[in-house]
């Protein structure tokens, strides 16, 4: 398998500089040594390079692809993740115990352990990532629980998704994201509130 492109994160983790391996892994140049290295430049990725970088070690993503952001920059971009300070601050009736009874009827037999970790660690891992980039969250409002009427459902919903972010800030980077499905037009951002209304569009005024 041959590395086309690799992405470096660099000093506190927000710069980003690139350079193009077109060679196969027997004769690549060396590019050095890392304390973290992390293959795959999608959303998880990225996480875990950002929080390597902020601990004080060095780190290198590496991202076989020609462009970064792998399936997440394509995605809807939905996130659930119960008890997150986003939500709770747009008013979620969540808390600790409704989340861990829907965890629990929906994953099943999934050990108990792994979904506590979950419970725990995924409202700390979003509230990191706010406090040490540009990327804020939105809660979907409206977006409901796939199955609110389990034990801890929550109609509301628990989802969040990125808030506006300004492209602008990758420089360069910009031209090398993985492309989206559908484009919309320069400037234009689509939430996922604003999806039913497309969906409608051909049969109602204001879609």
């Amino acid at each position: 398998m041959s590395l086309n492109r690799r992405q470096v994160l660099a000093g506190a983790g927000l710069a980003l500089t690139s350079g193009l391996v077109r060679t196969s892994p027997a004769s690549a140049a060396p590019i050095g040594e890392f304390d973290v290295v992390v293959v795959g430049s999608g959303a998880a990725g990225m996480t875990a390079a950002l929080t390597a970088a902020k601990r004080g070690l060095s780190c290198v993503v590496l991202e076989k692809a020609p462009t970064y952001g792998g399936s997440a920059a394509r995605s809807g971009a939905g996130i659930w993740i119960p008890n997150n300070e986003v939500i709770l601050a747009a008013g979620v009736p969540d808390t600790p115990e409704k989340a861990r009874q829907y965890l629990a009827a929906v994953v099943g037999d999934i050990p108990v352990v792994r979904q506590q970790a979950y419970l725990t660690f995924g409202p700390q891992m979003i509230s990191f990532v706010m406090r040490n980039s540009p990327l804020r969250f939105r809660h979907m409002d409206g977006y409901s629980d796939y199955y609110p009427e389990f034990p801890g459902g929550i109609a509301k919903g628990r989802s969040i998704e990125p808030d506006m972010l300004d492209g602008n800030i990758l420089g360069a980077e910009l031209a090398h994201l993985n492309a989206p499905y559908l484009a919309t037009p320069p400037g234009m951002v689509i939430f996922g509130a604003d999806y039913k209304w497309l969906a409608l569009a051909l049969v109602n005024a204001k879609g």
